[in-house]
């Protein structure tokens, strides 16, 4: 998927941003502002992608793309991935203050176990 509709998917987009974006769109942040999200696969999604998703996190604040205003939201991520963070790093990968590490379940990704999702 290519990082400006991974981004569009999670942040929104405005009119006329790209080819296609005939309206304003709301992202899943704003969606799920005061909610949850839950993002399966997050090893998968674009390095760019993630950065910006970091950023969210610390600074409670999206920007839309194709947009220069900041959108204040307050979002819980649960997210998971079948790809080890210590596989690609070597070691336990740590965000810039240190508060927060990267846990592997060891657990298949949730779309495969009827259990943990709801249809």
């Amino acid at each position: 998927m290519p990082d400006a509709l991974t981004e569009s998917i999670l942040f929104g987009h405005e009119k006329g941003s790209f080819t296609g974006a005939s309206s304003d769109k709301r992202g899943l942040f704003e969606a799920a502002n005061g909610g949850t999200i839950f993002l399966d696969e997050i090893g998968e999604m674009p390095l760019t992608a993630q950065v910006k998703l970091l950023r969210a996190l610390q600074e409670k604040e999206i920007v839309r793309v194709g947009a220069t205003r900041h959108i204040k939201v307050d979002v819980r991520v649960i997210a998971e991935t079948t790809n080890s963070a210590t596989q690609k790093s070597g070691d336990d990968r740590e965000n810039e203050t240190g508060s927060e590490r990267w846990l592997g379940s060891g657990r298949s990704p949730a779309r495969n176990d009827k259990e943990r999702t709801c249809e």
